[in-house]
């Protein structure tokens, strides 16, 4: 074979590519007739160490080692380029979990066989002590600071976000990015910022104390404003083009924003997922031009085939049919598949209250134009056969029994007898109801009772009878007639409270008597649980009407308008708002019973005072009224996986008599914080309420209350 210096080139490669080797030498003599290869071959890694510190555990390096792909086997040949790789793989996991002193140091023991130590020192994590814009003169850096949400300064006023005060070069990324989006959404389209810079400072925290901490400094290169040009629309088919537009937030000779052409984007979306194209892409094409500070926006829409709901399965449901959940959704198996449909779809089966749904639905697409969907459901507690005993503001200390389901026979129905003791309340009841009737969206509630109040420091009243319901409902609209013909009587009346009341009224109030009313409520609710609320709204406007055509011995009417709001943010804490208005008016010169009458307090009220305390007085005591306001503003903090919640509340209203004027000026309040427990057997929270009320009633009450009760406020 004739000697080639470029095949004995290859040849050194070949071998250099093994990895075997540390050093290679060729020599040729004789005008290559004689060949010879000097190899000095790499040591062998015997056993690999990591060693740590306290900070942080072995087991973490190993198994993000093992995620990226470059752990160093056992007996294999040591390779320098690769322990750098493992060094600097372990660096950047030390500087994602925040420990910005971490180091790596890398030693060899041995000769021909080694032993590969790892020495990781991570050093505890710091605390970022500063955050510092440079190259900022068009937007104030306060409003830049404000729009960084992944990272946060130590401060006192940072405490309920500590974690976001821990140096991560994860979110230091992330903070880049909002730092970005806030100029893209100001118009600076050609805006850069620069990978953030650390410095380890030693400063004093609020404290007083010293200690190291980090500055995080962004460098930023502004640019121009930019307006929008021409924004146009292709591919479109399946809606016209000036529908489209009218749902592209972005206009001529606006200042350019991300965020509004993300919802442009969005909206579309939301139409074309409307009629079944579920795998529309809507993809906006923008054409800046520097020369005149503007951007030509056009969106591209690529419609793809319009698809069909192929097959419905629910998975989880072992007790309760099918069809009660099939039922509640609002697209059948062969119609084209409608997202807005789906989503409230979803929420209508968690207002049953028998189902939740912990996992996302699973999709598997059946074709171009088909889909399946399978939605994961988890019983929860139906069946109840309990003996209980307690305390609640409402009914003092209680002990009780009962049998019900909220799933009788796993049809969706509700069957409840129950019996409670207490020394505020004591009830007696039955009822059922059938929540599709004749596989119909009509239900039917029966009910008989027998409860007795004990109103404190002013009577006893008994309430014998029962009624019956009838609802129809579409969508989320419920309308619901009820009948209820109940006799009552007083007794037990406190001296005290009998002396004071005028005369009038005791002739009038403190007799037995029978109200029979029907009573028409219409409402339209998306709230999504019954239990654990986290979004949704409800409007309702409900009627009272007690008349002597209905067997009633007393006439009279009520009114009532109520609406009530959640609203979840994006850290998973939820906001619940709630408002009423009453009023009340006799009929045909009759007069309202006392015990028909407003009053306010107590947990489902104004939560900071005792039951019935609010209301209006007259020789100094309390008569209840005809008109009431009512506000609630809750912030729920629900514990991850965990019945509990921490909520901050506050309540306020008042009740005001016939002669009186409804002053919104003229409310009492009360705030504070309350716990909640949820008791699945009993499917309503337990609660401790703490509360400040500012104005008082009667001089009997308190400023500060600490009271226990059950149920939700709204």
């Amino acid at each position: 074979m004739e000697f080639s210096p470029a095949r004995v080139r290859q040849d050194i490669e070949n071998l250099w590519k093994t990895g075997f080797f540390s050093d290679i030498q060729v020599f040729v003599k004789d005008e290559g007739r004689v060949i010879r290869f000097v190899l000095k071959e790499r040591p062998i890694v015997k056993k690999i160490e990591i060693k740590t510190d306290r900070y942080i555990k072995k087991s973490d390096i190993t198994d993000k080692l093992k995620e990226e792909g470059v752990e160093i086997l056992p007996y294999s040949y040591y390779q320098p380029s690769r322990v750098a790789r493992v060094k600097k793989v372990i660096e950047d996991f030390l500087k994602e979990k925040g420990f910005a002193l971490g180091r790596v140091e890398v030693r060899k023991e041995g000769k021909d066989e080694i032993t590969l130590i790892f020495d990781v020192k991570a050093g505890g994590k710091l605390r970022i002590g500063d955050i510092e814009i440079r190259g900022n003169s068009m937007v104030p850096t306060p409003v830049l600071i404000r729009a960084i949400k992944s990272i946060k300064k130590f401060s006192p006023l940072n405490l309920v976000s500590l974690k976001k005060t821990v140096y991560s070069s994860k979110a230091l990324e992330e903070a880049r990015q909002e730092l970005r989006k806030k100029y893209l959404d100001l118009g600076f389209l050609d805006v850069f910022v620069g990978e953030p810079r650390i410095q380890i400072e030693e400063k004093r925290d609020f404290l007083g104390q010293k200690r190291k901490m980090i500055k995080v400094i962004f460098q930023v290169n502004e640019g121009n404003i930019y307006r929008i040009g021409k924004v146009e629309i292709k591919g479109n088919k399946a809606f016209p083009r000036d529908l489209i537009r009218s749902l592209i937030l972005l206009k001529k000779n606006q200042i350019y924003s991300l965020s509004r052409r993300e919802d442009s984007v969005k909206n579309i979306q939301d139409l074309y997922g409307s009629i079944g194209y579920i795998y529309a892409q809507i993809i906006p094409v923008e054409e800046p031009k520097p020369e005149s500070h503007r951007v030509d926006i056009t969106f591209m829409i690529v419609e793809n085939k319009r698809v069909r709901l192929h097959r419905l399965d629910f998975k989880g449901n072992t007790y309760t049919y099918d069809k009660v959940l099939r039922r509640e959704f609002l697209i059948a198996e062969g119609d084209y598949f409608n997202v807005d449909a789906f989503k409230n779809s979803l929420i209508r089966i968690r207002q049953l209250g028998i189902v939740e749904m912990k996992e996302n639905p699973e999709f598997h697409p059946v074709g171009e134009d088909k889909m399946d969907v399978v939605v994961k459901l988890e019983e929860m507690h139906r069946n109840q056969i309990f003996f209980n005993a307690g305390y609640g503001g409402f009914f003092g200390y209680f002990v009780g029994g009962s049998l019900s389901t909220s799933n009788f026979m796993g049809k969706g129905e509700n069957l409840s007898l129950f019996v409670q003791y207490g020394t505020r309340y004591k009830s007696y009841s039955i009822s059922f109801t059938e929540p599709y009737l004749f596989d119909r969206p009509v239900f039917l509630t029966f009910n008989i009772h027998n409860n007795l109040s004990i109103f404190p420091y002013m009577f006893t009243r008994q309430m014998k009878g029962g009624g019956i319901t009838f609802g129809l409902k579409k969508g989320f609209w419920r309308f619901n007639l009820s009948y209820a013909n109940d006799f009552i009587s007083l007794r037990d009346v406190n001296e005290d409270y009998l002396k004071r009341l005028p005369k009038f009224y005791r002739l009038l109030w403190l007799t037995d008597m029978r109200i029979a009313a029907i009573s028409p409520v219409i409402y339209r609710s998306s709230v999504d649980s019954p239990i654990w609320p986290e979004k949704g709204t409800l409007y309702l406007y409900g009627m009272k009407v007690a008349s002597g055509m209905l067997g009633s011995e007393t006439d009279f009417i009520s009114n009532w308008v109520e609406f009530t709001h959640y609203h979840k943010f994006r850290w998973g804490h939820i906001l619940g708002m709630h408002f009423r208005l009453q009023y009340m008016k006799a009929l045909g010169g009759d007069t309202i019973p006392i015990y028909e009458r407003i009053f306010m307090g107590g947990e489902q009220t104004l939560r900071g005072f005792d039951f019935y305390r609010v209301s209006p007085q007259e020789n100094e005591v309390r008569i209840g009224g005809t008109k009431s306001l009512l506000f609630n503003l809750e912030y729920e903090m629900r514990m991850k996986n965990s019945p509990m919640a921490v909520v901050l509340f506050l309540d306020a209203g008042n009740v005001y008599s016939e002669d009186q004027r409804m002053d919104i000026t003229d409310l009492y309040y009360c705030a504070g914080v309350e716990g909640r427990v949820f008791i699945e057997m009993l499917r309503i929270p337990f609660r401790l309420i703490i509360s400040y009320n500012p104005k008082l009633p009667t001089k009997y009450d308190r400023n500060f209350t600490i009271r226990i009760g059950m149920g939700r406020t709204f």
